[in-house]
C-alpha cells in the first residue's frame, strides 16, 4: 500500500514491534518509523518478525512524533480510549472500516500512529493527528494489544485497497486543508465565543474537515465563502474604526 507509513510511538517491547512488523507484510505495507524506542531494535524483534525481518532491517528511528509526521498529508492516531462525553471532540473517533474506505479512496500519503504498548497516545499527540481511530471492542475489556490492534487496521486498509485500487484520487490535499482551517480559525476568533469554546470550535471543525475527505472543489468553495465573510468582518472594523476618529476629531475641535 503506497504512501502508507506506520509510526510506533516509544514501544517498551521487542516483541510487539515485531508483530507489527509481520502484520505490516502480511498487509503489503513496507515503511516503519519508531518513535523514541524503549528498547533496541534486535534480534527479538527479528525473530517475532518472522519473514518480515527486512520491514524491522529498513524501519527508520526519530526522536519526536512531530519529526515522523512533517511530511504527511493525513495523520490518523489510534487510542483505546474514545471519548466518553460529545464535549471531549478530541477523541471524538472513526472505526476501522470507515477510516479505511476513506483514506484509500483520498490517495493522500498517510500515517497510522500507535501509541505506547501500556498508556498508549498522549492528549498532546492526539492533537498532532488529523484523525483518531478506535476498535469497538468488549467493554469490560476494551484494551487491544498493540500487535492485535494493528492487524486488524491493516486488514481493513488492505481489504478497501484491494477492490478499489483502480480509482482515482478525491480528496483534497493537507495544504489545501490546512489553509481552509487557517480562514476558519479566523472567523472563529472574530465570534464572541469565550475562547476555551473558540478552541473546542477550531478543533471540532479540524476534525470535521479531515474526516469528511472532501474534494478539492468543495474545499475550493468553502474557502470562498471564509474568504469573502474575513473580508466583510475587515471592512466592517475598518469603517467602525473612521467612525470612532471622526467622531473623536469632531469633539476635540
Amino acid at each position: 500500500m503506497l504512501g502508507l507509513i506506520v509510526v510506533l510511538v516509544e514501544p517498551l517491547y521487542e516483541a510487539n514491534v515485531g508483530y507489527v512488523a509481520r502484520a505490516m507484510k502480511n498487509f503489503g505495507i513496507k515503511d516503519l518509523l519508531v518513535v523514541n524506542p524503549m528498547v533496541d531494535l534486535g534480534n527479538e524483534s527479528r525473530i517475532f518478525a518472522s519473514h518480515a525481518k527486512d520491514v524491522i532491517d529498513n524501519a527508520k528511528i526519530t526522536t519526536s512524533l512531530e519529526d515522523a509526521i512533517r511530511d504527511m498529508d493525513l495523520v490518523i492516531g489510534t487510542t483505546a480510549q474514545h471519548g466518553k462525553s460529545s464535549r471531549n471532540v478530541l477523541r471524538s473517533t472513526s472505526d476501522p472500516a470507515t477510516f479505511a474506505e476513506r483514506t484509500i479512496l483520498s490517495r493522500r500519503k498517510t500515517a497510522i500512529v500507535f501509541g505506547r504498548d501500556t498508556t498508549g497516545l498522549s492528549n498532546e499527540e492526539l492533537r498532532l493527528c488529523d484523525l483518531v481511530l478506535t476498535i469497538p471492542t468488549n467493554p469490560e475489556y476494551p484494551t487491544l494489544n498493540i500487535s492485535h490492534a494493528a492487524t486488524i487496521v491493516f486488514y481493513e486498509l488492505f481489504k478497501v485497497q484491494r477492490t478499489k485500487k483502480n480509482l482515482r484520487r478525491t480528496g483534497s490535499d493537507r495544504e489545501a486543508l490546512d489553509r481552509l482551517i487557517r480562514l476558519f480559525n479566523g472567523l472563529t476568533t472574530h465570534s464572541d465565543l469565550p475562547v476555551y469554546k473558540q478552541k473546542l470550535a477550531k478543533r471540532a471543525f479540524h476534525n470535521v474537515a479531515y474526516r469528511s475527505f472532501m474534494t478539492q472543489r468543495e474545499t475550493s468553495l468553502l474557502m470562498g465563502v471564509f474568504r469573502k465573510n474575513l473580508r466583510l468582518i475587515d471592512h466592517y472594523w475598518k469603517r467602525r474604526q473612521l467612525t470612532k476618529e471622526s467622531a473623536s476629531l469632531y469633539i476635540t475641535t
